[in-house]
This record gives C-alpha cells, structure tokens and sequence, in this order.
C-alpha cells in the first residue's frame, strides 16, 4: 500500500513539472505556472534545486517564451516605422534587446577582470621565484652549508670529498702551514 501511494506521489509530481513547464513556455511567469500546477514558488524552486533535467527543461521552456515574445515584439516593432500603435512595441524590444547585450557586455567584462586577475597573480608568483633576493638567499644558504663543513658540523660536500683535516704545524696541501691554535 505504501509502496503505491508513493508511485501516485510521483505521478502527481511529474504530472504537475509537466505542466508547469507547458505553462511556461507559453510565455507565462513562473508564479503563473505554480498557480496553474497547485503548487507553492517554494517547491518549484526545489524541484529546481533537487532535478538537474527537470530545471534543464524549465530553462528551455522559457528560453523558447523569450524567443517567441521576441519574435513578435520584433514584428510589432518593424510595424511601428509606419503605424504609431505600434511605437510601444519598438520601445520594448529595444529595451530589451539592450538589457540582453548589457548582460553580455557585463559578463565579458567581468570574466576580463577575472582573467587579468589571475594573469597578475601568475606574473607575482614568477617574480617571486625568480627574485634577485630569492637567488642571493639561496646562495647565502649555499655557502653556510659550505661552513659548517669547514667547522666539522656537517659531511663535506660530494664534490670535495672526504679529505681528513690537516693538524695545526702540519702542511696544508698547498704548501702552507696550518696556523697552531
């Protein structure tokens, strides 16, 4: 018995995104379309959230109304050149047609923005390797590597080889004596 209450559930459930989504692409608003489907904006925006194919449709359905209510705002517009009826209708579709390309023009600057930002924090992250202090630091580290051989701290490095440390009075391999303490 559960079982089939739970199938009629989601009977009613597709049957109203069916509907709403007819709705919809008739060119109505989407409160419009709750109201025709019995339900509240709330659970269309869930269903929303929830269904990635049934948003996927409701965003082709009012694509396809725009579409349509452009068509015929564009119809209504070219009638305005000699008909002043229809001088509303020109008014319409141009504002709307330049809220579209605003949209567009933000969405390139904005992407811009993005891109350049990230263009600066590459070409930071490259002079920070590549600074001449970074170089000067890790040739100090070089070098104190180096002297703590020389003091006995650490093992020779692998270029020089093990060589046993000259006595004090004895001749260093230069021919010098080393200087007694």
């Amino acid at each position: 018995m559960e079982a089939q209450d739970h199938t009629l559930t989601q009977r009613k459930q597709e049957d109203r995104k069916r509907e709403i989504v007819r709705v919809l692409s008739e060119g109505d608003s989407r409160t419009e379309a709750c109201y025709a489907a019995q339900i509240s904006r709330q659970t269309l925006y869930n269903w929303l959230r929830e269904d990635e194919a049934f948003a996927h449709e409701v965003r082709m359905a009012e694509e396809e109304a725009a579409s349509l209510i452009e068509g015929v705002l564009f119809r209504c517009a070219r009638k305005a050149e000699f008909d002043p009826r229809y001088q509303r209708s020109l008014k319409l579709y141009l504002e709307r047609r330049d809220r579209r390309l605003e949209k567009r023009q933000q969405e390139r600057r904005r992407k811009k923005a993005e891109d350049r930002a990230a263009e600066a924090r590459r070409k930071k992250a490259a002079e920070r390797a590549s600074s001449p202090l970074r170089k000067h630091l890790a040739a100090l580290k070089e070098k104190e590597k180096q002297y703590a051989w020389l003091r006995g701290e650490a093992p020779p490095p692998p270029d020089i080889g093990a060589r046993p440390p000259s006595q004090p009075g004895q001749p260093t391999q230069h021919g010098t004596p080393t200087p007694r303490p």
